[in-house]
This record gives structure tokens, sequence and C-alpha cells, in this order.
């Protein structure tokens, strides 16, 4: 059995090739290491007026329905029907951006008390 050599050029393309390939894995996977990942999704809301915060939490049941109820039982409570709820959550990667929860405008979050 007669092995056949390889000329130079042809290693060279193979090498090139393979290093594109490594260097495409490695780069991938710095893409994964350094974007953050969520095991929940939180998302912060706040009202115009800064009297009211809440959040969402949809994997431990905690859902936009229930932030949007409680807001309005706090405008209710507080008889200011002109105040709108706000998102004070950025948009991170991997959120739908099609859920409804980012109609809400958003909104720097207020100061935090301490």
């Amino acid at each position: 059995m007669k092995i056949k050599r390889l000329s130079k050029k042809t290693i060279i393309l193979f090498l090139s090739i393979a290093l594109i390939m490594v260097l495409g894995v490695a780069y991938e996977l710095y893409k994964i290491s350094t974007e953050p990942f969520f095991l929940f999704h939180f998302y912060n809301y706040e009202s115009t007026d800064n009297g009211f915060k809440d959040f969402e939490l949809p994997e431990k049941g905690r859902t936009l329905e229930m932030v949007e109820a409680a807001f309005e039982d706090y405008k209710i409570k507080t008889g200011k029907s002109d105040i709108e709820l706000k998102i004070t959550t950025k948009m991170q990667k991997g959120d739908n951006p099609r859920h409804r929860r980012w109609q809400y405008k958003y909104m720097e979050p207020s100061e935090q008390d301490e």
C-alpha cells in the first residue's frame, strides 16, 4: 500500500481551515462566558409619582398581571388616576421583545430607600 504525500500547499490549506475552526469555537465560548446568564427573569416597575414599586418574577409565579392589579389598587387608594406604570428594567439579551411588558415605557428607577 502506497501512501501519497501531501503537498505543502495542501497542508497549509488544511491547517488554515483547522485554525479558523478552532478560533471560531474559541470565540463562541468567549461570547458565552461574557454574556449574563439569568436563571430568573426579574423586571422592576414603578409609578410616575415614584410612590409605587413592584416587580415581576415569572418563573416564581409573580406575573405582570399581579403587578398591574397592585398598581390599580395603588391608584384607587391614593386617588391619583393620572399616574402611569413604567418599567424600570432594561431589556436584556434573550428577552422576548414582543412580550406585553415592553409596551410599558422605560423610566430610570428612582433612588432606592436606604
